[in-house]
């Protein structure tokens, strides 16, 4: 099923809850943490069944799925157990943004919701955000600097949290330098979105890896759409490597430029139909 196709075809599927996850081995991605981020979700799903239907996507990416072997038997257990969760293939790509745009040209539902399973939240932070997406909001973030947001973090993990809030704090103005962009959190990875803000941002291809929560939220001040931050609680088990963060850092001093000229050309705004050529 193409994109396109998704995004025409009538539905009765309501909500689309897309959970990608890294093929990454022990401990760094724990079993257990994917069990507990999927049955949240159904919990609270489950309450809306009366007014909502939904569906459940599981997206692994990577390559390390010999390695990670534990992790996807989880997540074959979970779809068997659960009617409305279904596990799709991996994703061959390493990337978080690639693997969403493939969950995303499977699903059905008119609101989308994307997990973390990385920086997982609260659930009850999709349930409010319901609600606004109903009302005309086409953007909802989970705002991790927001004084209302509470960190569950092990002891052993706070420094190393402090030190990457205060590199987010760095990216987040690098950010406004270069882009149009009032959130204090650009890239918390928890994102709800109407599906015709995504048909939107995915037609344009986005940013394969983290920065895709970056370029939605461009397409939605190109078209015009409202957006909003929510502030949530989140639930860090672990931290992200060395490496992880290096990689990260080279795709923004790589990515900015690129998305502040395609902003400024136009390329996440309207399609000027009058501009293309007419049909015989």
């Amino acid at each position: 099923m193409t994109q396109q196709q998704t995004a025409s075809t009538p539905t009765n599927i309501f909500i689309s809850f897309l959970l990608p996850f890294p093929l990454l081995p022990y401990p760094e991605l724990h079993p257990r943490f994917i069990r507990r981020i999927v049955e949240d979700s159904i919990v609270h799903l489950e309450k809306m069944k009366s007014s909502a239907t939904y569906e459940v996507l599981l997206i692994p990416y990577g390559e390390d799925v010999e390695k990670a072997s534990m992790l996807m038997e989880e997540a074959k257990r979970l779809a068997k157990e659960n009617n409305g969760v279904t596990l799709l293939p991996a994703h061959v790509s390493r990337l978080r943004g690639a693997a969403i745009l493939e969950a995303f040209s499977l699903s059905q539902g008119h609101l989308i919701l994307i997990g973390h399973s990385l920086q997982p939240c609260d659930f009850s932070f999709f349930v409010e955000a319901l609600p606004l997406l109903n009302s005309g909001v086409d953007l909802v973030r989970a705002n991790r600097r927001l004084p209302q947001t509470r960190f569950r973090i092990p002891v052993r993990l706070l420094p190393y949290v402090y030190r990457r809030h205060r590199l987010g704090l760095r990216f987040n103005r690098l950010v406004k330098r270069f882009l149009p962009i009032t959130t204090t959190d650009t890239h918390s990875g928890n994102l709800c979105v109407t599906r015709r803000l995504a048909v939107e941002a995915f037609a344009r291809r986005p940013a394969s890896d983290f920065l895709i929560d970056l370029e939605i939220s461009l397409t939605a001040i190109a078209h015009g759409y409202k957006d909003q931050d929510l502030p949530v609680k989140l639930h860090l088990d672990h931290e992200k490597n060395i490496r992880r963060m290096l990689i990260e850092t080279i795709d923004i001093m790589k990515g900015l430029p690129i998305m502040a000229y395609r902003y400024r050309s136009g390329y996440y705004g309207p399609v000027d139909e009058s501009a293309q050529p007419k049909k015989n």
